[in-house]
Order: C-alpha cells, then structure tokens, then sequence
C-alpha cells in the first residue's frame, strides 16, 4: 500500500513536472513573439493626459524638441499598410522612425526588432540603417503629421524642417510601455543634447486621451 502512495505520488510530481515544462514552452514561443517582453516590461495599458505625458517628460528632462499626441480616431492607421514601420501583423507601441533632409524614409526600428536594443544603432550620426528586410521605405515625414494633434501653423513650420536639419527622428511611446519608452526616449535624448542643430526630435505619445477634469467641471 506504501508503495501505491509512492507511485501516485511520485506520478503527481511527474505531472506537475511535465506542465511546468509545457508552460515553459509556450512562454518561450511567446517570447519569440515579443508578448512575453511586454508582459514582463510594460504596466497596464492606461489612458494618458497631455498633462501626465508634459510631467512624464519634464521629469526625466529629456531633450527634444515638439511632444504631439496620437488622433484617438486615427491610432489604427498606424496598423495600416500605408503607415505601418514594417510587415508585421501589429504595429509596435514603441517606434523610432528616421527621415532625410527632404523628409524621406531613412531607417527605423521598433520594440521587436533585435536591432532596437542595439545602443550602437542610435548613438550617433549619420544613424547606422537597420538591416530589417520589411521596412516600409514609403513612408514620408508629411504623412506623420495627418495622425497627430497639432494646429495649422505649426504644421506648415515642421513641413518646412526638413530642409533645416540632416534627420528628423519621429518617436512614437506611452507612458505605461514603461522601461522600452524610457530606453528609446534616452537614446534619442542624448543625441538630441549632442546634435542639437542636426536632428530634429517629435515624441508623439500614442496612449489614449485622458480628459482631467477638475473640481469646477
């Protein structure tokens, strides 16, 4: 009868064993996938104020030189085709897109791609081209003002930039991706302090709008 109990016992810990096991395994296919990544990096997904992502930034003092926020009614654009960085399914929350002087693609990198965690890649310049096979090179600069907040005047003004700068680096990030926004918008901050006349920085944070009300409201 001892020996009965052993065995199922020890079948048990088999068991629980082998589940660890298969566990294992998907999370190491999910890694592959980059979700394992951002559960483990990221907090909840939250809604954002212009007033929280100005005290996000100012905190840190970061170096750049406009903040917009995403359209809410225009976010699934970045999934789009036209506007998405490359071939996959999903667009990343957290991009780096790089532009010429005359506002053309140059390279780019996001939260999924190997070369993103390369601090080699955006330290200096000219920015060494990512190698990714499936970048969408028909991007252009203009079209990454259509799917932010910004008035009329300021427009015009940054459609004219290029031609002042070598790169334009357009940031795309959310508070909540936690340590993948804060790494990128430190690069980008220490190239900015270092190349103030040679690149243009625009963090464009993709959260959703939080409207703060006040007690009056």
């Amino acid at each position: 009868m001892k020996h009965a109990k052993f065995s199922m016992f020890h079948f048990h810990i088999n068991k629980q064993q082998s589940m660890k096991l298969v566990l294992l395994f998907i999370l190491l296919i999910t890694f592959n996938s980059c979700n394992l990544i951002r559960l483990l990096n990221t907090s909840e997904r939250n809604d954002e104020s212009t007033e929280e992502i100005n005290s996000f930034l100012s905190k840190r003092k970061y170096h750049f030189d406009y903040s917009f926020k995403n359209i809410d009614s225009t976010s699934y654009l970045l999934d789009d085709s036209n506007f998405r960085l490359n071939d996959s399914s999903h667009y990343s929350a957290i991009q780096l897109r790089i532009y010429d002087s005359v506002g053309d693609f140059y390279s780019g990198y996001s939260q999924c791609m190997g070369s993103f965690y390369d601090v080699k890649a955006i330290n200096k310049l000219p920015p060494p081209k990512n190698l990714y096979p499936y970048l969408n090179t028909n991007l252009k600069f203009k079209d990454e003002l259509e799917l932010i907040e910004i008035d009329s005047e300021t427009k015009l003004m940054l459609l004219e930039s290029p031609i002042k700068y070598d790169y334009i680096f357009v940031v795309y990030w959310t508070a909540w991706s936690n340590s993948f926004s804060k790494r990128l918008l430190q690069k980008v901050s220490k190239i900015k302090k270092k190349n103030q006349e040679k690149v243009l920085v625009i963090l464009i944070n993709i959260a959703k709008d939080r409207q703060v009300t006040t007690p009056n409201d």
